[in-house]
C-alpha cells in the first residue's frame, strides 16, 4: 500500500463502518471510567442530523471530558453532565406531559 492510499472513504460511509466495528478505541478518564471514543463521536454525528444544538452541547461535554481528565477532574465533569441529562430528560417528559404525549 502506497502512503497516499486511504483504507476508508472519507465520508459518511464510516459510520457504518463504526456502528460495525468489534473492537472501539478507548479513553480512560478516570480510575474507574472510560470513554468509547468512536461511540461518542457516532452518538454525536447523529444528533447533529435532527438537533443541532445538543449535538454541540454533547461535543463540548465530550471535550470537557478531555480536558478534565489529565487534570484529575474527569469525575466532577462527568457528574456534572449526568445532572444536565437528567434535566434535559425531565424537560422533555414535562413538555410531553404538557403536549398530552404522557401514556399514549
Amino acid at each position: 500500500m502506497n502512503e497516499s492510499e486511504i483504507v476508508l472513504l472519507l465520508d459518511e460511509s464510516i459510520w457504518s463502518h463504526v456502528e460495525h466495528m468489534n473492537k472501539s478505541v478507548g479513553i480512560q478518564l478516570t480510575e474507574d471510567k472510560g470513554l468509547d471514543i468512536l461511540g461518542a463521536l457516532y452518538d454525536i454525528y447523529h444528533v447533529n442530523k435532527e438537533d443541532k444544538e445538543q449535538a454541540q452541547e454533547l461535543l463540548i461535554g465530550l471535550a470537557a471530558l478531555l480536558v478534565a481528565a489529565p487534570l484529575g477532574q474527569a469525575d466532577r465533569v462527568w457528574e456534572e453532565l449526568m445532572v444536565h441529562e437528567g434535566m434535559r430528560n425531565f424537560e422533555l417528559s414535562m413538555e410531553d406531559l404538557l403536549n398530552g404525549k404522557h401514556g399514549a
